[in-house]
């Protein structure tokens, strides 16, 4: 029977990990359609700040892995 509510308990940290991630990349895309990177037309909008896209990815692969 251990071993089941161990798998069960593997299963459900999978699972809440997935969560994470998913949720982390929802804020992601909402990030991306921020204003930041919608200016008016006379701006560029087609520039994205290379920091802010790694610390987000970093933090989706550290959810992925349950270090979050």
């Amino acid at each position: 029977m251990n071993y089941i509510q161990t798998l069960q308990r593997e299963l459900r940290e999978a699972n809440e990990r997935a969560d994470a991630a998913h949720a982390l990349i929802t804020e992601f895309r909402a990030h991306l359609a921020s204003a930041k990177f919608h200016g008016d037309a006379t701006e560029r909008r087609d520039w994205i700040a290379t920091a802010d896209v790694l610390n987000r990815l970093s933090d989706i692969r550290d959810a992925l892995h349950g270090i979050a």
